[in-house]
């Protein structure tokens, strides 16, 4: 008798274990509509924009996820993206945001810094073909599921605002030296002026001429020494005649 009223306890345990389990189940692994719907909605936006949309884990620096638009941008499918490392896709002169700057970082975002979540930097990179392409890449830093560190990106092409950016230096430095070639020439017209004046003035000097300058706009009369004296000497003789 005792058996049996055991043997039907277990059994109720049992089945009520049972259906806990199933309950907890059906709770945690079965997203809801809105989870479906919104991983659903993100999904359409990475893989319809025109910006890259890219996962790379932190320590060993590999692609967990790449848009389709890395195509687009570089030439390459994400399988063939996923493959690479940053070495081949990264100019050598933009390197230096991964070997130098990258570690400084991660260690400040470590260590709670948040300006070091999230940075925007410009990279010349290679296409498939060899080209070299600049880009604009915004990266934030964050910590995934299992205790590690994630690089979050966006990377968009910018070669136009380069080129646009570089027309826009070229003519600012020719501009600077043709204002330059104009101020040289300015001053060396004026230096010849001034030659050629200073000659006037020796040789009125020596052949007892008199030199005036009268500015018709000011009405201004500015007479040497000579001049003056000639004139005084031509009143005087009027006054004389008379």
């Amino acid at each position: 008798m005792g058996k049996t009223r055991a043997s039907n306890t277990e059994a109720k345990l049992e089945e009520k274990n049972q259906k806990n389990e199933f309950a907890g189940v059906h709770l945690f692994a079965a997203p809801s509509d809105d989870l479906l719907a919104s991983e659903e909605k993100y999904r359409l936006l990475a893989e319809n924009i025109s910006d890259v949309v890219w996962v790379m884990d932190a320590a060993s620096q590999k692609f967990k996820y790449v848009s389709p638009s890395m195509e687009k941008l570089l030439g390459y499918s994400q399988d063939e993206i996923t493959a690479k490392s940053p070495e081949e896709i990264i100019a050598p002169e933009s390197r230096d945001v991964l070997q130098i700057k990258l570690p400084g970082r991660v260690a400040n975002f470590l260590a709670g810094d948040p300006s070091a979540v999230t940075k925007t930097d410009e990279l010349l990179q290679f296409r498939k073909d060899g080209s070299l392409i600049w880009t604009e890449i915004v990266s934030t830093l964050v910590k995934n599921k299992d205790g590690g560190l994630d690089i979050v990106g966006v990377s968009r092409d910018i070669s136009k605002r380069k080129q646009s950016e570089k027309t826009l230096r070229e003519n600012e430095e020719k501009y600077r030296k043709l204002a330059e070639e104009l101020e040289q020439r300015v001053m060396e017209r004026t230096n010849e002026i001034k030659s050629v004046q200073r000659r006037l003035e020796i040789a009125a000097q020596a052949a007892e001429l008199g030199i005036w300058d009268w500015n018709i706009i000011t009405n201004i009369n500015i007479r040497q020494t000579n001049a003056c004296h000639l004139r005084h000497l031509a009143e005087n003789i009027q006054g004389n005649d008379r």
